[in-house]
């Protein structure tokens, strides 16, 4: 049955699936994405979500400790510009990968999420996500599903083209991926080629998956392998239609229909009443309104706080068997004839997963949130408007490849970012590009005609960046119109230190270290925590007055050593990345290196033990 009320969150992807697992691998794609809401992923792993009462070094060690495991695609051109300055950013570095169109007017759409997870002496499991959520903080209607699986000794063939499609997400990227995180993305798919998964609740179709699950990678010279037709009645939600798209999802048979009404409405008058007169179509778009409870319901600001349709799902109904397609392509024929798009096909009982299940008046019904569309007047579709036009002209523009190499600058640094395609002469409503790095404000004008080539000076290590900016400005100066996106380069020179230099901006004092000392023991728990909260009042100038011989920081330390000895390593990794610079070593507290000492003593002597 699809509901409504279930609330499916990306940090489950990560959480190990069993006591001593861990992640080893997790690969997600995504059309739009933003940067602030990738920083909530590498938190997963450390056992807890971001939110307002934890503190910013926890997100930082966090990513910092978990970007070797994490690769994310996205389009290029759809990454957006942070809505402030954030320092950790930078640990995003290594996960962001951007993409290529796969053709020419087509787009990078899949929303697919493949983790793996490990355990000394035990199979390797896995994790998936298939859905319509782009990485970002939009609250749209989504839909998602997830799978379990375990690794077995021979491969099956309905897990190819799932392999085959995480395998060719490096080759996308047009400066390519470092070759080690290549080979890793390389050994998840071969790996996933024999997973064998768990069947959602509602499939009983029998123990042999190749009945009840497929996988459908969409894409230009990828025949359509998804069987659309013969079945007597089917629904389809989407919230972007076209007359070519509907033909191809819904070549016979009855059908419900649910969209937006402004893609009802596209459609135009004759062709709805043709849907409707000859083909029997029935036609729904979301009730917002009727997804406004009481002020007291206790689902406020969860469930409730969702406004508009983004899901993509197909329910064929063939006899006495429901097949369920979720994933990112809409009823368009860009969707199923060019973009690169990924759904899951899951199929069951009628009575379990059918048309009437998911369109039930029952409270979680998806019926109780629709309402006919009635509205069928003709619309003539409004050309795009000159914000979308900037938007597409910079997809384009940001799919080249790009470099930046840093170098010394006297006391300071500079970076010169270089493109390899020739900006274009003009662009629409004489539109000007301006570029600059992510971690300023200074922004330079290339010149048209020729590849970008910009260079900044009196830069900080921490300046440093591989995240670029480009916009496109038009318009009157009082009512500018404004496109942005990040592009990522490849970063060569600067500091070998430059990483441990940020965290020893963000570790700005002993007491912040010894902070973040005990959110990472927490974390290491999967607590959730305040952690302006511990030993409130304390004076942090000298280690002892801060807990050392009381309740405090060393009764902690021994309490993880025969706990959580992994937090211990992490500490261990935080503390050798502080120490190789001088400001980082004045971080630490008086009388670390002393104890800490013993700490690494006794954690090796356990070790050994073990």
């Amino acid at each position: 049955m699809l509901r409504t009320d279930e609330r499916v969150l990306l940090v489950d992807l990560l959480t190990p699936p069993a006591p001593g697992y861990r992640l080893e691998r997790a690969v997600g794609t995504t059309f739009t994405m933003q940067l602030e809401s990738l920083l909530r992923i590498p938190l997963a792993v450390g056992g807890a979500e971001m939110s307002e009462g934890i503190d910013p070094l926890g997100v930082m060690e966090a990513v910092r400790s978990s970007a070797d495991r994490i690769d994310v695609f996205c389009q290029s051109g759809m990454l957006s510009v942070p809505s402030g300055r954030n320092a950790l950013l930078g640990f995003l570095e290594p996960l962001v990968h951007q993409v290529r169109r796969p053709n020419p007017g087509r787009l990078f759409h899949p929303k697919v999420w493949l983790a793996s997870f490990i355990k000394d002496g035990e199979e390797r499991r896995f994790r998936l996500l298939c859905g319509s959520r782009n990485l970002t903080s939009d609250r749209a209607w989504d839909a998602v599903i997830g799978l379990d699986g375990v690794q077995g000794s021979t491969t099956h063939a309905l897990n190819s083209p799932l392999a085959e499609f995480v395998a060719s997400l490096p080759g996308r990227v047009p400066n390519g991926v470092p070759v080690e995180r290549s080979a890793a993305i390389s050994d998840l798919a071969q790996a996933v080629r024999s997973a064998t998964w768990t069947a959602p609740s509602g499939v009983t179709t029998g123990e042999n998956q190749n009945e009840w699950l497929k996988f459908h990678w969409l894409e230009k010279d990828r025949p359509v392998r998804a069987d659309l037709s013969g079945a007597n009645r089917r629904l389809v939600i989407s919230p972007f239609l076209n007359a070519a798209g509907l033909s191809t999802v819904w070549p016979d048979g009855d059908c419900t229909v649910i969209s937006r009404p402004e893609s009802f409405a596209a459609l135009g008058h004759e062709y709805l009443s043709k849907l409707r007169d000859e083909r029997g179509a029935e036609l729904f778009e979301l009730n917002d309104a009727a997804a406004i409870p009481d002020e007291e319901d206790e689902d406020v600001g969860l469930r409730w706080s969702l406004r508009g349709l983004h899901a993509k799902v197909i329910v064929l109904e063939r006899n006495r068997y429901a097949h369920v397609m979720i994933g990112s392509a809409n009823a368009t024929d860009a969707a199923w004839s060019g973009n690169t798009e990924f759904m899951v096909e899951v199929i069951g009982s009628v009575k379990e997963l059918g048309i009437n299940a998911a369109l039930a008046q029952t409270e979680g019904g998806l019926r109780s949130i629709l309402y006919e569309y009635s509205d069928i007047d003709d619309i003539t579709p409004d050309e795009p408007k000159l914000q979308e036009q900037l938007e597409w002209a910079l997809v384009d523009l940001a799919a080249q490849a790009f470099t930046a190499e840093a170098t010394p600058d006297g006391d300071s640094w500079q970076q010169l970012v270089r493109g390899t395609e020739p900006v274009l002469d003009s662009f629409v409503g004489d539109a000007k590009l301006t570029v600059r790095l992510l971690s300023g404000s200074k922004a330079h004008s290339p010149n048209p005609g020729a590849a970008i080539q910009e260079i900044w000076k009196g830069l900080s290590a921490e300046d440093l960046t591989p995240f670029v900016v480009l916009e496109l400005t038009a318009g009157s100066v009082a009512s500018p119109v404004r496109a942005t996106c990040v592009v990522m380069a490849t970063l060569s020179g600067g500091p070998e230190d430059r990483i441990d230099r940020l965290i020893a901006k963000q570790v700005g004092s002993p007491e912040a270290f010894l902070r973040f000392l005990m959110l990472l023991l927490q974390l290491g728990k999967g607590d959730l925590f305040d952690p302006g909260s511990i030993l409130p009042g304390q004076n942090p100038s000298t280690f002892g007055a801060f807990g050392i011989g009381s309740a405090g920081v060393l009764e902690s330390l021994v309490t993880a050593l025969a706990d959580q000895p992994q937090s211990i390593d992490e500490i261990d990794r935080l503390v050798t990345r502080l120490s190789a610079t001088e400001e980082g070593k004045n971080h630490l507290p008086p009388g670390w290196d002393a104890m800490w000492s013993q700490v690494l003593i006794a954690r090796e002597t356990l070790r050994s033990a073990k």
